[in-house]
């Protein structure tokens, strides 16, 4: 039994040898277990023929989504002979979808997706190749970070929907990329006359340029610059033609190489009041 959105695919072999003429299905909302009696034929049926194969299929639609349903299978020969019924439950699921990425974070993807119907959990799957994928990560709901990822590689993501037996949908969800990067740290900001110096720690993998924000106001920054470099000790960033005995307030964040240049989260913010 193949769970889908609001349906079941039945697949049975026929074992009987070719004496089987035809098969019944039955089925129904599960309550207690599927077999407590096996000799009663129970809930909608509906009836099958042979494939040319001994493995036959057929699609019980109409079903409620996160019900529990029982099936069971009889098949008949020519003299109206039948055989003793086959159990088997499922639980019919939408798959996962409208996966996007939230954020992007150093060495860490933020994911969101839309709730699956009938769905007890989901199972994330991502590689570095569109399409190949390694050991889903399991989680009960979104939004979900997939953390442990390299900085400036691109990671490609999908999800599928799983109900309450364990079983995956059969489809992904959309497949989304997004790349990872380092995110600066550990700002140290040394006042001069008439200037600040800032140094901070970045690994630099998948950054394309910083961007310094500082004002006179703890929290409120009111100017900006860009470097392509970090600052570093011996090499730091150095922001001059600053009012002396002003205390001024400092944030760095990196920005992606990607095309959309997206900013990191700011480090702890540091300040100085430059003197002469």
């Amino acid at each position: 039994a193949l769970p889908g959105d609001k349906q079941i695919d039945i697949v049975w072999e026929d074992k009987s040898g070719g004496d089987a003429v035809s098969f019944r299905i039955y089925y129904k909302a599960k309550s207690g277990t599927c077999d407590a009696d096996a000799t009663v034929k129970f809930g909608a049926s509906l009836s099958a023929m042979p494939s040319a194969t001994t493995i036959s299929t057929t699609t019980i639609s109409g079903l409620m989504n996160g019900v529990e349903y029982c099936f069971g299978i009889i098949s008949y020969d020519v003299y109206g002979n039948e055989s003793e019924i086959d159990y088997k439950s499922a639980i019919p699921f939408t798959s996962a979808g409208g996966l996007s990425v939230v954020k992007i974070g150093d060495g860490e993807i933020k994911l969101s997706w839309d709730e699956a119907e009938g769905a007890n959990g989901y199972n994330i799957y991502y590689g570095v190749n569109t399409g190949d994928y390694g050991e889903p990560i399991a989680v009960t709901a979104s939004p979900k970070t997939v953390s442990s990822l390299t900085n400036n590689a691109i990671y490609y993501f999908a999800v599928k929907s799983v109900n309450a037996d364990n079983a995956a949908s059969i489809d992904y969800s959309n497949e989304v990329s997004a790349r990872p990067f380092s995110f600066p740290n550990n700002l140290i900001a040394t006042a001069g006359d008439g200037r600040v110096e800032l140094i901070w720690d970045c690994e630099a993998a998948g950054v394309d340029k910083y961007n310094i924000y500082y004002g006179i106001t703890t929290g409120e920054y009111t100017k900006d610059i860009s470097t392509s470099t970090p600052g570093t000790l011996g090499n730091p960033q150095v922001i001059s033609s600053l009012i002396n005995n002003t205390t001024y307030y400092f944030i760095v964040k990196s920005v992606s190489v990607d095309a959309d240049e997206t900013e990191s989260d700011s480090t702890d913010e540091a300040n100085a009041t430059p003197s002469g």
